[in-house]
């Protein structure tokens, strides 16, 4: 999966950024001139998933990505994670 372009309007901002900051969380990533591939999954994972995070916070208004996903393969965009839960918004 590969993730690029992703814009939003940050946490009480005015104007629209362009999100060039990730930590890969879970799984083997890529991470080179605002270009995010997901790589596979950790070496001897039980469920082979990938996620990485960028540190802006949106609030409101738009947020735009580019996304390719190889055949075999399925991915969801994560937009909220509720801490200590499993709950989350994905789309």
């Amino acid at each position: 999966m590969l993730g690029s372009g992703t814009q939003g309007r940050p946490w009480g901002g005015e104007e629209d950024v362009s999100v060039f900051s990730w930590a890969p969380i879970v799984g083997r990533w890529s991470i080179e001139d605002g270009s995010v591939t997901y790589l596979g999954p950790q070496e001897n994972a039980s469920f082979p998933f990938g996620l990485c995070v960028s540190n802006v916070r949106l609030s409101e208004g738009e947020a735009s990505v580019s996304i390719s996903i190889s055949p075999k393969t399925s991915g969801r965009l994560l937009l909220k994670k509720v801490p200590d839960t499993f709950r989350a918004v994905s789309a």
